[in-house]
């Protein structure tokens, strides 16, 4: 049995980002989505790859970097209702919590990525993971 290191790194992001480590996460969540993206296919995971970003996401919301939030959740924001699963929900609503209790909540930006969260909710319910996986992507 193997545990790959985009895996582990995808772990630690999301431990870090619960403990309130932002700088760690970023670190982690940043390496987890490299590590997804450059990894043979058989081996990426959506589902952890999309949980890193959420990660990613909240260290950018974090920081006040609204751009970057943008730019790391789009991704997750574009996966067909298939492959969206209820472990995005919890991260969802802290981002959307974020978006609009922080310091930027009257931001034209803030209020934008509000708005694609409330459309990419819309769209269709998440599903929940199952062991069994579809297509050539593993199950996250």
């Amino acid at each position: 049995m193997t545990f790959p290191d985009a895996k582990r790194h995808y772990y630690l992001g999301g431990t870090f980002t619960l403990i309130g480590d932002h700088e760690a996460a970023r670190v982690h969540a940043t390496q987890a989505m490299a590590l997804y993206e450059a990894g043979p296919a058989e081996q990426r995971s959506y589902g952890d790859e999309a949980l890193a970003r959420l990660d990613l996401t909240r260290a950018c919301l974090h920081d006040g970097d609204l751009d970057g939030a943008a730019i790391t959740l789009a991704p997750v924001l574009d996966l067909p209702t298939n492959q969206r699963i209820k472990q995005f929900d919890g991260p969802m609503t802290t981002i959307v919590t974020a978006l609009a209790s922080g310091p930027s909540a009257r931001d034209s930006r803030a209020v934008a990525l509000h708005e694609q969260i409330t459309d990419y909710r819309g769209a269709g319910r998440p599903r929940a993971l199952s062991s069994r996986c579809e297509g050539r992507v593993r199950c996250g």
